[in-house]
């Protein structure tokens, strides 16, 4: 049987004395972060990046059919980081992805996206490791997003 008290809950604390559960919806694994914005609810957690659909008649459902607008390159999470961060990007349509890490000095330290990937919301957990597997040295780093015919990049700091 579920825990009734893992996963999504949609509280109605209109009455703040007695707040009822409205909606629920399993997980199967602990949320490190979350964002409400308008109906979707999206969610983070150590191995994937999730959307759900929130209807106060229905609670909360797997939201798939949700696509985002335009190409995102989200600043990574946490940042300063040590040892690892979360980097998250979402994609309007499938397309030839390449995210890779530069150093200060404009290196490539790490590729660690190379391929066709889908329309969504993605994530990927950079280890502080260049690609021949080697702890790389405190200090800036930045992180490009190649798409299509978009590029954009954002800063990382890490702290050994």
């Amino acid at each position: 049987a579920d825990n009734p008290y893992s996963g999504i809950h949609v509280m109605d604390i209109s009455n703040p004395t007695n707040p009822a559960i409205i909606g629920h919806y399993s997980t199967y694994e602990y949320i490190d972060d979350m964002d409400i914005q308008g109906q979707y609810l999206f969610t983070t957690s150590e191995s994937d990046f999730h959307v759900y659909q929130v209807d106060a008649l229905t609670g909360v459902v797997p939201s798939q059919e949700v696509t985002p607008f335009e190409y995102v390159l989200y600043p990574c999470y946490p940042n300063p980081f040590n040892p690892t961060t979360t980097i998250t990007y979402e994609l309007p349509e499938a397309g030839q992805i390449k995210l890779t890490v530069y150093n200060i000095i404009g290196q490539r330290v790490a590729v660690l996206v190379d391929d066709y990937l889908p329309a969504g919301y993605h994530k990927i957990l950079w280890n502080g490791k260049s690609d021949h597997g080697v702890d790389v040295s405190s200090g800036l780093y930045f992180c490009r997003l190649e798409a299509n015919d978009l590029m954009d990049m954002k800063k990382m700091v890490l702290l050994r």
